[in-house]
């Protein structure tokens, strides 16, 4: 009598265990959990109930990221089954399933893909054997998924074909069912089932609830946007069928839906459909569930194309408190949270130090990434891509392409992660490209092309990749390789589609560039475009407007101003046909000496900055500094308050771009020498310097260059001591740098006057004596050569 009231109790420990994991309270649910155990043990329980006790331990271990502690309680559990006597005992199979299921959620977290298909199919087979059909069908919707991950999709697509199959002989053989599978949003949304996981169904008839699964796959899969967006509202409409909100699907199409519109280009649509997301899993989790705080961070990542950076912020440290919370702060969904805030800060670029922080935030997730994950592990891989971005724009240079090429070497070979693989190789096109560094440049691009034509993917992803290629190519001017792109690209697509128009119009614009004038023309006559006033449309406008640009000015500046001013009128929709349109009248008024249009373009934008991009907000300073320059050439006395402007527009970016405030501090100095305010110039020359040594440190030639341009400043107002030590400071930096000898002889040219300045006469002999002997070697080394 005594071992079934205790037999009892282990069940209902389970019982409230599973509440208290739905619940997201994580910890208590894995002391529930264990403490069930603990009397399944003594009370010697059935096999099966103990191993659904150890399994249910397994589960919350995995969530808590106690991988090693799961591994441990599947183990125990398997050795269970696998006794001879097991196999004899109904329903085996179903158990073996369930620790089974378990066991592929922790091979899909350490991106084990291989064994994930293998013991996929043996679940299916097994919960076929037992009729639970309704579990063997989450079992082939991961199968979908893993396809599709690794860009199989014919596979894939009958993976999908095989669930819809399942599902109608589930309706026929079961047409009352009321149990759907519970999906763990707190841990990769992975299926749980069996007994106390099980979940109410919301539709009363069977072949509703799984159309609105299969809707929800469907939308992930599908290769067209367009095609995508069809297959989300429909498993929208069915849920608005319901009287009583379908809370799990309904947030998770909500969330699908607020993707693509941002894939659109929708900013405001995937901002408002991400932030309804957000409040069905509130009323669906509670507040203070981990998986609310993924739904969070999804519409902290729709803010941020709207860039409104107040706002987000503070729903960035919400989400992060409660994974913290839930999870605890050595978790890996805690620890992709601090990247992807990092990821989040890098674009709010309010102040100067924003990069020491995010180096902070990185390394924090990384330490814990890397002890839970194998170092090929992509998300750890990404991490540390990041982190090389931070390096790079510090000027740790080495230290950054050490990494991204270690990243690239650790993820060749895994078919599931190409799509990173050939982003991170972009982080290293661009690096090279930033650098001047030409020939290893074209050596990245002749692989990438390589492999954008070998590895496995969808076809949008391999015209996507193409047209990108293409892009970089012509950006160096390799206009065959870029043209043999495009045409390979237009071959792929299909007349009609969206990216057909695209690849037609970027040959146009190639042709164009390459002084192919009547090629050009002969493609734009053949382009139909769109109508209306969506982003869409007017960035085609926009692209014919650049491709006359070339060969017919007067009709671009038309074409161009009318973008301009219906994209302003259609804010934060249409930012990217907005700066699109600006840079390019900026550069046309500045070309036919229209200051005062380009000025005018300029107040718009500053009046607009927080609705645009990424690439239109680091624009901004960049058309200022073009504009102050072209003021100060004709000494118009505005020419300073705009190099104010670009200094205060450069601050606003130098989180994730410090070299554009490094050049606009650069060029705002340079003009006040030039007009002789050698205390302005001073002020913004130890900025500058402040700001080098903060992002090189000391042993660096740009740093030790603005310490020669600011003791020049002080040689001329007499601050003789530090003249003194800032040229003496700069000459041993570029001697231990091994500088060019012609920056060096400059150097000690100011050093000597310096010196003498104080009568250090001997001091100054020495230091000319140096000179001339650079200069010698100089001659000889010229001498040698010509001879040669």
């Amino acid at each position: 009598m005594l071992k079934k009231v205790d037999n009892a109790k282990a069940t209902a420990l389970a019982q409230d265990g599973i509440s208290l994991y739905k619940a997201g309270r994580f910890s208590d649910a894995q002391r529930t959990f264990q403490t069930a155990v603990r009397y399944g043990r003594e009370e010697a329980l059935s096999r099966q109930q103990m191993c659904e006790l150890l399994n249910n331990l397994a589960i919350v271990h995995v969530s808590l990221s106690k991988y090693l502690d799961a591994q441990s309680n599947l183990k125990e559990a398997f050795a269970l089954l696998d006794h001879p006597d097991a196999k004899s005992e109904p329903g085996i199979k179903l158990t073996r399933a369930l620790c089974l299921n378990t066991l592929i959620n922790l091979w899909y977290v350490h991106n084990q893909y291989a064994k994930m298909e293998e013991g996929l199919n043996e679940a299916v087979q097994l919960l076929e054997d037992e009729k639970k059909l309704i579990y063997a069908g989450e079992m082939v919707w991961q199968i979908a998924v893993l396809r599709h991950e690794k860009a199989l999709l014919e596979e894939g697509t009958e993976a999908v074909h095989r669930l819809e199959r399942m599902y109608k002989d589930f309706a026929r053989t079961e047409p009352a069912s009321t149990i759907r599978a519970y999906r763990d949003e707190a841990c990769c949304g992975w299926p749980r089932f069996g007994s106390g996981w099980d979940e109410k169904c919301y539709f009363d008839s069977v072949e509703k609830e799984s159309a609105v699964k299969i809707a929800m796959l469907r939308a992930g899969f599908s290769q067209a946007l367009s095609e995508a967006k069809e297959h989300c509202q429909k498993g929208l409409d069915l849920c608005a069928e319901l009287d009583e909100e379908p809370a799990f699907y309904l947030a998770r199409l909500l969330a699908i839906k607020s993707d693509l519109a941002r894939d659109s280009d929708e900013r405001t649509k995937a901002y408002e459909l991400a932030n309804e997301a957000l409040e069905v899993a509130q009323k669906l989790y509670g507040r203070e569930h981990p998986a609310v705080a993924g739904y969070m961070l999804k519409t902290c990542a729709a803010r941020v194309f709207l860039e409104q950076r107040s706002q987000y912020e503070p729903m960035v440290a919400r989400a992060l408190e409660i994974m913290t919370n839930g999870f605890g702060e050595r978790h890996y969904s805690t620890a992709r949270a601090l990247i992807m805030s990092s990821d989040f800060m890098a674009l709010q670029g309010l102040n100067e130090n924003i990069l020491s922080e995010r180096e902070v935030l990185i390394k924090r997730g990384l330490d814990t990434l890397a002890d839970l994950l194998d170092e090929a592990h992509p998300d750890l891989v990404k991490a540390e891509v990041s982190l090389a971005e931070v390096y790079r724009a510090t000027g740790r240079l080495d230290e950054a392409e050490e990494i991204i090429k270690s990243a690239i070497g650790k993820l060749h070979g895994q078919p599931e992660s190409v799509q990173l693989l050939l982003n991170i190789r972009n982080t290293l096109i661009n690096f090279y490209l930033r650098l001047g560094r030409d020939d290893e440049l074209f050596d990245c691009l002749t692989e990438q092309k390589s492999l954008i034509a070998s590895l496995p993917m969808t076809k949008p992803q391999r015209v996507g990749r193409m047209m990108e290629l293409a892009h970089d190519y012509s950006s160096i001017g390799k206009y065959d390789e870029a043209e043999e792109l495009l045409k390979g690209g237009m071959n792929l697509s299909a007349e009609g589609d969206e990216w057909y128009k695209a690849f037609v119009m970027k040959l146009a614009q190639l042709y164009a560039d390459s002084d192919r004038e009547k090629e050009a023309r002969q493609i734009l006559s053949t382009i139909t475009l769109a109508e209306g006033n969506s982003s869409n449309a007017l960035q085609e406008h926009f692209k014919v407007a650049s491709i006359l640009c070339v060969f017919d000015p007067e009709e671009a500046m038309k074409r161009a101003q009318v973008v301009f001013d219906t994209a302003c009128e259609n804010l934060p929709e249409c930012a990217q046909p907005f700066g699109f349109a600006a840079a390019l009248l900026i550069e046309e008024f500045l070309r036919t000496d229209r200051l005062d249009d380009a000025h005018r373009i300029s107040n718009v934008l500053m009046t607009h900055k927080n609705s645009m991009g990424l690439m239109g907000i680091t624009s901004i300073p960049l058309f200022l500094r073009g504009i102050a320059s072209a003021f100060a050439e004709k000494r118009d006395k505005r020419a300073e308050a705009i190099y104010e402007k670009a200094v205060l527009a450069a601050q606003d970016v130098a989180g994730f771009e410090p070299e554009v405030l490094e050049y606009t501090l650069g060029d705002c100095a340079e003009f006040y020498v030039n007009i002789n305010q050698a205390d302005k110039a001073e002020k913004v020359l130890r900025r500058l310097a402040s700001m080098r040594l903060d992002l090189y440190g000391e042993k660096n030639l740009e740093y030790a260059g603005t310490l020669l341009g600011l003791s020049a400043i002080l040689h001329e107002q007499r601050k003789i001591a530090e003249a003194d030590a800032m040229s003496g400071k700069a000459v041993a930096i570029l001697e231990e740098l091994d500088a060019e000898a012609d920056l060096l002889i400059k150097a000690l040219e100011l050093r000597v006057a310096i010196l003498r300045q104080q009568n250090r006469h001997l001091d100054a002999s020495a230091a000319e004596d140096r000179k001339k002997a650079l200069l010698k070697e100089q001659q000889e080394n010229s001498s040698a050569r010509k001879q040669s």
